[in-house]
């Protein structure tokens, strides 16, 4: 992305931003996309604790993978 940034376009009347404008995009694409994640997440755990028939179905669901995971709930297996 900062490629393009730094990437002068006259035809386009588009100026390199200045260091402290590239230190602001890059801050917002860090929180963009941690931001977004996070929200989703805290969301779907509240969503799951706060429904006890989500919550069975999810718990059935993880128990009958567990074979396939094994013993260990490795994340690179899972």
């Amino acid at each position: 992305m900062f490629d393009l940034l730094l990437e002068p376009n006259p035809d386009q009347k588009y100026k390199v931003p200045s260091e402290n404008e590239l230190i602001d995009h890059a801050f917002l694409f860090a929180i963009t996309g941690t931001d977004t994640t996070s929200m989703a997440l805290t969301f779907a755990v509240f969503y799951v604790l706060s429904s006890p028939d989500i919550l069975v179905c999810l718990l059935d669901e993880l128990r009958e993978a567990s074979p396939y995971i094994r013993d260990e709930f490795n994340w690179k297996e899972v």
